[in-house]
Formats: C-alpha cells, structure tokens, sequence
C-alpha cells in the first residue's frame, strides 16, 4: 500500500474522531430532550449481523459477551487498585453498565462488501432511536441509542460511520455526565493533522 495513501487515511480518522468527540460533546446534553419516537437498538440481530461479516476480508471484529466485558471490568478494577489512574477510574465508570459490546472496522474491505454491509445495518437500524446524525462533507456520523427520562443514562450506544468504516456497540446502560467529562477532556486534547 502506498505510504502517501495511508498517512492521508490515518489522518482523516484523526479529523473524524476529533469530529466525533466534539459532536457528542455538544449533542449529548440535547440528547434528553430529543423525543424517544424510536425502537430500542435490535442488539442480538445487530449482534449477528456482525458475526456474519467476522470472517470477511477487511473486517476486523472485536466482539466481547457478557463473560468477557465481566473480566475486562475485573482486570481494570486490579490495574486501578495498582495505579489509581484517573483515565482507567472514567473507563470504569463507563463501562460499569455494558453488558456485551462490539467493535468493528472495515475501512479495508472492497466498496460492494462494504456496500453490503452499510445496507444491511441501516436496515436493522431502521427503526432504532437515532441520537444524532452529523454530516461533514462526505462524512456521516450516526448514534443510536435510548436516552432514559432523567437524561442519565445513555442504553445501548450505538455509534456507526459509513464511510470510514467503523461501527462502535456498547449494549447496556452508559452514564451520561461521565460520557461528557471524558469526551470533553479528549476533544480538548485532540489535535487536527496539519493541511
């Protein structure tokens, strides 16, 4: 692969990402007031579909059950208690309410596969309550999930760019005020590749 290409790509998810932490930084606390119209995030279909593509070139799939998020929570409450880490205390909290989650990118499949699949995903997620939707450029951002009434409690976060590739899936309950402290630290801290 050419250099030039991968740098200009590695620079572009940089830029998204930073337009992602901003976006939730400023739509999150807006979230409460958006109108609940939607259906819940169909998590095990979602969580097939996912499965489904796992062994397809340019998709890298990172899937964690309820098993393994308890161990991932267990082995961060030791490096806590080893390190007193504020990062890993945020991450804790965070994580303290997801029971399953997924991660995926597939930035490096050919465009029908990815096609394919942005297809079948918007049409599982057809009927989920979107959070938000942000366009930049080219760019879309979408995050599904379902705000409780309080406005406290983010249920099954879903976060998905087509065009870059990546699909986030956190399912369980994510608290709203520790989401904003560390995405407002983050956004702060990110820096914008040079033109």
């Amino acid at each position: 692969m050419n250099n030039s290409v991968g740098a200009a790509g590695r620079q572009n998810r940089l830029k998204m990402k930073k337009l992602i932490l901003i976006i939730i930084v400023i739509a999150v606390p807006f979230a409460g007031f958006a109108r609940n119209d939607g259906n819940s995030v169909p998590a095990d279909r979602l969580m097939s579909l996912i499965s489904s593509y796992r062994g397809e070139r340019g998709f890298e799939v990172v899937k964690i059950g309820s098993f393994g998020t308890s161990l991932l929570k267990s082995a961060m409450k030791l490096s806590m208690s080893m390190e007193n880490d504020e990062d890993i205390r945020k991450a804790m909290d965070i994580m303290k309410g997801v029971r399953k989650m997924a991660v995926v990118e597939y930035d490096g499949c050919d465009p029908e596969t990815r096609r394919t699949f942005n297809s079948k995903l918007e049409k599982l997620l057809g009927n989920a309550n979107i959070l938000l939707e942000a366009k930049d450029g080219d760019e879309t951002v979408r995050i599904y999930g379902m705000m409780d009434p309080d406005g406290n409690e983010i249920r099954d976060f879903i976060m998905h760019t087509p065009e870059d590739g990546a699909l986030i899936c956190l399912f369980g309950s994510l608290p709203v005020d520790t989401i904003m402290e560390f995405a407002e630290e983050n956004a702060g801290n990110a820096k914008l590749p040079e033109k």
